[in-house]
């Protein structure tokens, strides 16, 4: 059977569109070989913690020196301890702590029992009991703090409430809407944000 003019020109056009997408898929298959790049799940950085000395039986350091998320309770003798979040809120500090910082916001901070020269509270909507201490430091909104005796108090930050027993020497509030009770009385106070109620 003879072949018509036409079928040898469909010929070589048929031919060059299948050499043509022949020639797509290997590109397409040496750019899939290409390695693929991925960032890692979590920060490779690590924040400094300060030093736990003694850790009661129920709780337990973890290798950064942060209480263990599981730990309910931490006494520190003599060495700054930092209390980060956690996934059970509530934890009781006992001891004598130089410097007790509060970095994790929503918790619940028993240290009532413990002596702390420096109360440092970093964070938002923690709530702490704290017996004798030197130094109150606020820097967070809507903190709940009760000591058993202060002698300063500073504050940075909105609607945050101080109770403090005994006077305290100097109030500092730079921020709106915070309260600040004693049952004897302040000697100095400085309030430089509005609606502040410090007696």
């Amino acid at each position: 059977m003879e072949s018509s003019p036409m079928s040898d020109i469909r010929r070589p056009r048929r031919l060059r569109l299948v050499g043509g997408a022949v020639a797509t898929l290997l590109a397409l298959s040496g750019c899939a070989a290409e390695p693929v790049v991925r960032l890692p799940e979590e920060p490779t950085f690590s924040a400094p913690a300060p030093t736990v000395s003694s850790i009661d039986e129920d709780a337990s350091a973890g290798s950064d020196g942060r209480v263990d998320t599981a730990a309910p309770s931490v006494a520190c003798e003599g060495d700054p301890l930092e209390v980060a979040g956690r996934e059970d809120p509530s934890v009781t500090v006992t001891g004598d702590c130089p410097v007790l910082t509060v970095r994790g916001n929503d918790l619940i901070v028993d240290a009532s029992l413990a002596t702390v020269g420096e109360l440092a509270i970093r964070a938002d909507r923690v709530a702490v009991d704290a017996g004798p201490t030197g130094t109150l430091v606020i820097d967070g909104y809507d903190n709940d703090v009760e000591v058993g005796s202060v002698a300063s108090v500073t504050v940075a930050g909105d609607r945050n409430t101080v109770r403090a027993g005994g006077s305290i020497e100097t109030v500092s509030v730079r921020g709106d809407d915070t309260t600040v009770r004693t049952e004897s009385g302040i000697d100095r106070v400085e309030d430089t944000g509005e609606r502040n109620s410090i007696r």
